[in-house]
């Protein structure tokens, strides 16, 4: 809290201040009346009582005349504010002290969570992963586009629709204008819905400052002005100010100078960081769901300060990403079973298309998952087998398999396809030719996966349904075949994200 006091003045040399001076204190002079009666306000901290300031130097009555109508006391001298700049205080409140048992839970709708299940709230912040050249800014702006409007992105639902204010050094006008029509486009969204993007989504061009200089300069005044939900600064590397690999410079950056910045203007920041280069040995060893926290380049300071953490990185070469929870596993996201998972699956939109990712419906999540059953993934992945009715050669059959990389040749030839046979998905046909062996077709029955048919191919012929079938088929049981059983009524899965 501050208090203004003003005090009419018999001359502009005669006012001075206690010793120590007011460092914090920004001056308004005010220019409309004659230098000797100006009246001098200023904010004074709590429980400061006395407001005497120094003699004003020459260069400040100057300042008066020229209508600077701001001046800030360095503890020396009295120094011109120029317009548009504002003196940052370097008072730190004081420390919040309660007893244990005296803390209150979080409410909903208690304004405070910005995403998700208090994924991100207010004074936090959420570090946003991926290599250089995946499409993080795209994914970024999509999401910035969706939370202005109050929409859900990936998975993660804003309580109401956010301010955003979008710092970034790496794309243009025309870079940032391609992504927001494509995902304008994309989404579909209506006049009516585009209607709060005009004040909801702010984009700043600044590619000048860093570090200490960025935070007092650029985004304080920002802040100050917009009043945002949500700071997003994109990429890390050009704001740092130094060495993204010293625990000091981040830590110095994030802590000291970023979380007051949060505090003060209760907003929460998401910051778009690199990856390392890629490292064959390294990316090859298994990961645990935490390991992604530390997917980011430089110090894992990065990862330590950051209330939350996303990974993007490449699924394949066909634009398909993988999006992956690091940190705060509360946005509960489920499965085609309804169980919780850590990850989604994205799509780029193709060439032509415009800037857009789309989310994967759980056809498609199951059929890119490494533990989904490769028999599973053949029944599931959209323009590998035909259609009822439909008619594929062996050959072909094979090389779809392979070529989605489902599995190898032999064990497509060897297994998958005897059990397709087996358990009635598939039927198998011999086409002759002259002068040679017959050609070996298949042919796709009405069996779906989850629904029992009536008869039941084998290997010897025709067996009654009421012969048992096999417990578990290619590592594939029964039960979780019947899970599937109204997938594809309720999802469109005619999308090709397969060759």
């Amino acid at each position: 809290m501050t208090e203004t006091i003003t005090e009419p003045l018999p001359s502009v040399n005669s006012c001075r201040a206690s010793s120590g001076g007011v460092k914090e204190a920004a001056v308004n002079i005010s220019p409309s009346l004659p230098s000797d009666q100006s009246p001098i306000s200023a904010p004074l901290a709590k429980k400061q009582t006395v407001f005497n300031p120094s003699p004003l130097s020459p260069k400040v009555v100057e300042a008066v005349k020229k209508n600077v109508k701001k001046c800030m006391f360095d503890g020396m001298k009295w120094i011109p504010i120029p317009e548009g700049y504002e003196w940052l205080s370097t008072e730190k409140p004081a420390a919040v002290v309660k007893p244990l048992q005296e803390l209150q839970p979080a409410k909903e709708n208690d304004g405070n969570t910005l995403l998700g299940n208090r994924f991100l709230c207010r004074g936090g912040g959420l570090l946003f992963v991926g290599s250089s050249g995946i499409g993080k800014s795209t994914a970024v702006v999509q999401m910035g586009i969706c939370w202005a409007v109050g929409k859900e992105c990936f998975g993660i639902r804003p309580p109401r629709p956010l301010k955003i204010l979008y710092v970034q050094a790496e794309n243009d006008e025309g870079d940032l204008s391609e992504m927001r029509d494509g995902v304008n486009n994309g989404l579909k969204l209506t006049q009516k819905e585009l209607e709060p993007l005009k004040d909801n989504f702010i984009c700043v061009f600044e590619s000048y400052r860093a570090g200490k200089e960025l935070v007092t300069e650029t985004l304080e005044p920002l802040l100050e002005k917009h009043s945002p939900d949500l700071l997003i600064l994109d990429p890390a590397l050009s704001y740092i100010g130094g060495s993204a690999n010293e625990q000091e410079i981040v830590g110095g950056f994030l802590r000291i100078q970023l979380n007051p910045l949060l505090q003060k203007h209760k907003c929460g920041v998401l910051i778009v960081l690199h990856t390392n280069k890629p490292n064959a040995e390294r990316d090859g060893r298994k990961k645990l769901a935490n390991d992604f926290a530390y997917a980011g380049t430089g110090s894992a300071e990065w990862a330590n300060w950051a209330r939350a953490v996303l990974v993007l990185s490449a699924k394949n070469d066909e634009g398909v990403r993988t999006l992956q929870i690091g940190k705060r596993f509360r946005l509960d996201w489920l499965d085609w079973e309804k169980k919780p998972v850590d990850k989604k699956y994205l799509k780029q939109s193709a060439p032509g298309e415009g800037l857009f990712y789309s989310e994967l419906t759980a056809n498609e999540s199951l059929a890119l998952s490494s533990k989904t059953p490769p028999l599973m993934k053949v029944l599931r992945a959209p323009c590998i087998l035909p259609d009822p009715g439909g008619e594929i050669s062996k050959e072909l059959l094979v090389a779809r398999i392979t070529e989605n990389k489902i599995c190898g040749r032999d064990r497509a030839t060897k297994e998958i396809i005897p059990r397709l046979v087996d358990e009635g998905y598939l039927k198998k046909k011999e086409v002759p030719r002259h002068g040679a062996r017959p050609e070996i077709h298949y042919v796709r029955t009405e069996q779906i996966p989850g629904r029992m048919s009536l008869v039941k191919q084998t290997n010897a012929g025709i067996a009654p349904a009421s012969q048992k079938l096999s417990q578990t088929t290619a590592g594939v049981s029964e039960e979780f075949f019947r899970r599937f059983a109204d997938i594809e009524d309720k999802e469109n899965s005619g999308r090709n994200f397969f060759h």
